[in-house]
C-alpha cells in the first residue's frame, strides 16, 4: 500500500482564501513529505474553494480535491450541533 500525506483545510467563507493556521500547516506537511518521500494531496472544504486552490496550486501537491458548494457550510454546522448535543446527551448518563 502506497503511504501519503493528506493535508485538509477549511475556506474561510468570508473571504474564500485559508486561514493563516492553514499555510502553517501546509508548510509543516510540505515538510513532512519530503523527509518521508511521500506523495502530498490537498483536500479543500468549503462553500468556494476556486481561489484557495489557485493560490496552494504551486504548493506541489499530487492532487488537490475539493468538496464545494453553496450550503455546505451550513450543512456542516448542523452537523457539528447534532454531534454536539449528542456527545453531551452521552456524557450526562455516563
Amino acid at each position: 500500500m502506497s503511504k501519503g500525506i493528506l493535508f485538509l483545510a477549511h475556506v474561510s467563507e468570508a473571504d474564500n482564501t485559508l486561514p493563516k493556521v492553514s499555510y502553517e500547516v501546509l508548510g509543516a506537511a510540505l515538510k513532512l513529505t519530503k523527509q518521508l518521500g511521500a506523495p502530498l494531496t490537498i483536500g479543500l472544504i468549503g462553500a468556494d474553494v476556486a481561489a484557495a486552490a489557485e493560490t496552494i496550486a504551486a504548493a506541489g501537491a499530487e492532487r488537490i480535491l475539493a468538496v464545494a458548494g453553496p450550503d455546505l457550510p451550513a450543512r456542516a454546522t448542523r452537523a457539528m450541533r447534532r454531534r454536539r448535543k449528542h456527545s453531551a446527551g452521552q456524557r450526562k448518563r455516563n
